[in-house]
């Protein structure tokens, strides 16, 4: 029997595609993979429960069957407690500091983009530092500082210790913009066949390293 495993998405600055993660991974375990799985939105802006509810508002507390295999919850004042009634828990969580008390996943997923890279990126760490997690680093919208961005982003993430790197990243594409306005996926997309690669590859990364099947 398959234990129950939880993924938070986090970084301290918005903007960085943790939203999109969160939703992707959330529709890739349930709709592909036919895993149980419940999609938490913890960040009081409500972007992924609004996206997997087709934009429905936040006001409260609120669930929501987004397919017969994943709900969508919103609850921005605590983590929720699911007990055993997923395989998989996604966790969209806020830019708050205190992060790393509030929820205890297995794995933190922290998506960077070139240029936050270098800046920001201990920042980030040092928020997840009490957390027993493995911490997976993720280059979002890849390619879109430049070579010389791409290798300070190399050179940040090599000296971080206690994380795992996720070379292949996701590549930049302007059909993120389309499927977020229109609360679709990227696999809903007929013009995005790269991108598309991409994000399948990193679901099947991220519930290989839950210990979930993957396809």
């Amino acid at each position: 029997m398959e234990v129950m495993k939880t993924v938070a998405f986090y970084n301290n600055k918005g903007g960085v595609g943790k939203t999109t993660l969160t939703v992707h991974l959330a529709l890739y375990a349930s709709k592909v993979c036919k895993h149980t799985v419940v999609a938490a939105c913890l960040d009081r802006q409500g972007d992924s429960y609004r996206w997997l509810t087709d934009g429905e508002g936040v006001r409260g507390e609120g669930a929501h069957r987004v397919n017969p295999k994943l709900s969508a919850i919103y609850t921005p004042h605590a983590a929720p407690d699911i007990g055993p009634a997923a395989d998989l828990v996604v966790l969209d969580c806020p830019p708050s500091e205190n992060i790393g008390v509030m929820v205890r996943p297995n794995i933190w997923v922290v998506p960077i983009t070139e240029r936050l890279a270098a800046e920001n990126l201990y920042n980030v760490i040092e928020d997840l530092r009490g957390s027993d997690a493995e911490i997976i680093l993720v280059l979002n919208r890849r390619g879109e500082g430049g070579r010389r961005q791409l290798q300070k982003m190399i050179e940040a993430v090599s000296n971080v210790k206690k994380t795992t790197y996720y070379e292949r990243g996701i590549g930049r594409a302007d059909a993120i913009v389309r499927i977020t306005n229109e609360f679709s996926d990227i696999w809903s997309d007929p013009f995005a066949r790269k991108i598309k690669e991409d994000m399948t590859e990193f679901c099947k990364y991220i519930l290989r390293r839950c210990g979930l099947r993957s396809a």
